[in-house]
């Protein structure tokens, strides 16, 4: 089961997976979109020499 939880900058955690307010942009409507941060060594395992999706 993953967790949830909101960090001292106000950011989402679900899981590894980060979320949090694009900003920035000098004021543009894109400033308020989300961003979703994760890391890729989460979704790729590697085993031997082969690597191997943790997708499913």
């Amino acid at each position: 089961m993953y967790s949830a939880s909101i960090t001292q900058r106000g950011n989402l955690k679900l899981g590894k997976i980060t979320i949090q307010r694009k900003g920035g942009d000098a004021g543009q409507d894109t400033a308020q979109m989300l961003q979703f941060k994760f890391s890729p060594k989460d979704l790729f395992g590697i085993e031997g020499s082969h690597i191997t999706s943790c997708l499913g």
